[in-house]
């Protein structure tokens, strides 16, 4: 059975959301909702449903996402009971109808897999898909992803992912960053290692990019917690690279221009404890001559 996890705090579009689900055309799922000591009065909105969808819902007595949203993420996925699948959802976002049913009928299809992926499709605060996202191959490796991800456009959150949770607590769980910036992509990436992941893209999560997510926000302090979060992202797969399958030789894992932009951030910020954070980096050290060479010539165009 499939275990529909919310990690919630925000109630704006939380009806949307489980309304959603009580559309689904397969109702062979559980929701899991776990409240974040929302100030926002979250059971009001849980109540409407509980005669129309199976739902499990807790208010925590602390506030644990603001400081480590990763953390809250466990705590929530700690509430799920004999479920053998799993979705970490969100709050504001949406699935089609058959998210559900497709899920079941691909996992039977190409049984043995860890993990799972729908077609991820982008829409703003009006429900209007404003990125169609590009699809992945039906079997994707974790080194292919990571790279179709991180350098060629291709879009990837968690909500869309379905993982086995057995499997999933054995191999460690979520790989945590702060603000849990780039750990949707590292937690993929180290669970499906093993034989990849499969997608059913005739299935949509539409994941929202409003007023309201971290990751529409243009707060300075955000953006550094995320240029750091990222570098830390790519300490980790350098440092991972031959457990995950990478091969440190022949896998370029980044490019220069993707460390200048990191480098720039932090620069204009005067960050500089962070600037040299990077050079944890392998990759960074060896490559230093054409990365400093690059940001110079963009110092030069920034004062042009």
């Amino acid at each position: 059975m499939l275990a529909i996890v919310i990690p919630a705090y925000k109630r704006d579009f939380l009806k949307k959301t489980l309304t959603s689900f009580v559309l689904q055309s397969n109702k062979n799922f559980k929701i899991y909702v776990g409240d974040d000591n929302s100030p926002n009065n979250l059971s009001e909105i849980i109540d409407e449903f509980r005669r129309i969808l199976n739902i499990e819902y807790i208010r925590f007595d602390n506030n644990l996402g603001a400081t480590d949203l990763c953390a809250h993420w466990e705590r929530c996925l700690n509430m799920v009971k004999s479920e053998e699948w799993f979705s970490m959802f969100s709050d504001d976002d949406l699935v089609s109808t058959n998210f559900v049913e497709s899920f079941y009928r691909i996992n039977s299809k190409y049984p043995g897999y860890a993990v799972y992926k729908a077609h991820l499709k982008i829409i703003n605060e009006y429900d209007e898909v404003i990125d169609e996202c590009k699809k992945f191959d039906t079997l994707t490796t974790s080194c292919q992803f990571y790279h179709n991800a991180l350098n060629k456009g291709y879009k990837a959150r968690m909500p869309e992912f379905v993982f086995n949770k057995a499997t999933f607590i054995l191999n460690g769980g979520f790989v945590k960053f702060d603000l849990a910036f780039r750990s949707d992509t590292a937690t993929v990436v180290k669970h499906s290692n093993t034989n990849g992941f499969i997608s059913f893209n005739d299935a949509e999560v539409l994941w929202r990019r409003s007023f309201i997510n971290i990751s529409s926000t243009k707060n300075k302090s955000i953006k550094l917690r995320r240029t750091k979060a990222t570098i830390e992202f790519l300490i980790w797969i350098e440092k991972n690279a031959e457990v995950l399958g990478f091969n440190k030789t022949n896998f370029n894992f980044v490019t220069s221009q993707q460390i200048v932009n990191l480098l720039r951030d932090l620069l204009e910020s005067k960050n500089i404890f962070n600037a040299l954070l990077i050079l944890k980096i392998s990759w960074v050290r060896k490559n230093l001559k054409t990365i400093l060479s690059s940001l110079v010539k963009y110092k030069s165009m920034d004062r042009s």
